[in-house]
């Protein structure tokens, strides 16, 4: 039993009590009559202490994008012998927003009686929240009593980074394994894509000969096709710079975007795809094929914990094992950590294919600081800084230097159609 306004009232009487007798002012302590009546009635209509309510929770979805909305469907029961002026508050994230209907509703429920909401929440931020519990309260008509009941009832959502449109086939890996995937690899074999006309042999389909040309040239030809093949990429994501400020969270949430969407690139191209996370710990998504991957994928980065226990390129190096040797890696990182060069050179010198894709912090926090002359200096100088420190990196790999306040699959088209790593002209 919670006393709402019951304790208020009871130190009121005993002030207007001292007071009235320190001071023999009989009139100020009459005052404590109605008080005491009010009471008195609050007490013979406070609400009964076994009141049984039961509810349940339902939601269309479970896993949702950032900014989706969810409807969510609230049953609630009135188990108990009495009848029941209830309040139901169903709490949801703080990173989400009410936008239709409500989930606080005052209601009357008799003995075995039922009531139905709903209302719609949007998603506003990446991560694994929960909706819930329900907080059930009864108070009496004269709100001094009040009785208050947590019910467990949670639902848990995955709200996945959202994730770019990206060409099908602007990111492939550049080593391909045996088994058929969706890249041409420029070899005859299995395939839809026409190579070229050769002659017959002993063996080869015959819904491969062309008839046509067989016709002119007075002997059996045979279409031959490009082969496709797989490949495998993993992705690593750098989380070892995140902090607590809004420009840590949003470059790392920026980080997040990117590294979703290309492991969803990579899988709808039918190549194989894994995951490095580099941040207080290491995390390993070993590779794989199909939509199950993807959503293992999500959910390890949805439970980054970052940290700055240890430098991502000196990590790299010794994480071989970690990843197959002919996977390309793609490194999703801002490029704030010491080692960036020499990190990357030792990658390449052993063989590795590496491809980097680096949200750009300085846009972002250009962005969300007010504008000034200091400003627009610091500006140039890290811009300068930043594009040295790229145009270095680009001797050895291909660099998408992405400002986030454009389309991802823009820089990443600029970049494949200059075929150097830089963007072009």
């Amino acid at each position: 039993m919670r006393f709402g306004g019951a304790y208020a009232l009871f130190v009121m009487a005993i002030v207007i009590l001292v007071v009235g007798f320190s001071t023999r002012n009989w009139e100020l302590i009459s005052l404590v009559l109605p008080i005491s009546l009010y009471l008195l009635v609050a007490s013979l209509l406070r609400p009964p202490s076994d009141i049984s309510v039961a509810a349940e929770r339902a939601v269309d979805l479970n896993r949702v994008m950032e900014g989706d909305t969810v409807e969510v469907e609230l049953k609630v029961e009135n188990r108990g012998s009495h009848s029941s002026h209830i309040e139901i508050h169903d709490k949801i994230p703080r990173s989400s927003t009410l936008i239709r209907g409500s989930n606080r509703h005052p209601i009357a429920l008799g003995p075995g009686q039922k009531a139905m909401f709903r209302y719609t929440i949007r998603l506003d931020r990446r991560g694994k929240p929960r909706i819930g519990p329900i907080i059930v309260r009864w108070r009496d008509p004269l709100f001094v009593f009040q009785e208050e009941k947590f019910l467990d009832v949670e639902s848990g959502l995955t709200v996945i980074p959202y994730v770019h449109e990206i060409g099908r086939q602007t990111l492939s890996p550049e080593r391909l394994r045996m088994p058929v995937g969706s890249t041409r690899s420029r070899r005859r074999g299995l395939g839809t894509d026409f190579h070229s006309i050769r002659e017959y042999f002993p063996g080869d389909e015959l819904k491969r000969v062309n008839w046509k040309a067989s016709a002119r040239m007075d002997g059996l030809l045979v279409n031959d096709f490009e082969s496709e093949r797989s490949g495998d990429i993993t992705v690593v994501l750098d989380a070892t710079g995140e902090d607590e400020s809004a420009l840590g969270r949003e470059t790392m949430d920026r980080a997040m975007e990117a590294a979703v969407s290309i492991s969803s690139n990579v899988l709808r191209n039918r190549h194989r795809v894994g995951m490095v996370i580099v941040g207080q710990y290491i995390d390993t998504v070993m590779p794989a094929y199909g939509r199950r991957q993807f959503y293992r994928i999500v959910d390890h980065v949805l439970s980054v914990e970052s940290g700055e226990v240890r430098s991502l390129w000196n990590t790299l190096t010794s994480l071989e094992g970690r990843f197959p040797f002919e996977s390309t890696l793609i490194i999703v990182s801002p490029l704030t950590g010491r080692g960036v060069i020499e990190g990357v050179k030792k990658l390449v010198a052993k063989g590795h294919s590496v491809a980097i894709v680096s949200p750009s912090p300085i846009e972002m926090e250009r962005n969300n600081l007010q504008p000034s002359t200091s400003l627009d200096l610091a500006y140039r100088i890290w811009s300068v800084r930043r594009s040295n420190l790229v145009s270095e990196l680009r001797k050895y790999c291909k660099v998408y230097d992405w400002n986030t306040y454009e389309p991802l699959e823009k820089h990443l088209m600029e970049v494949r159609r200059s075929g150097t790593g830089r963007p072009s002209a």
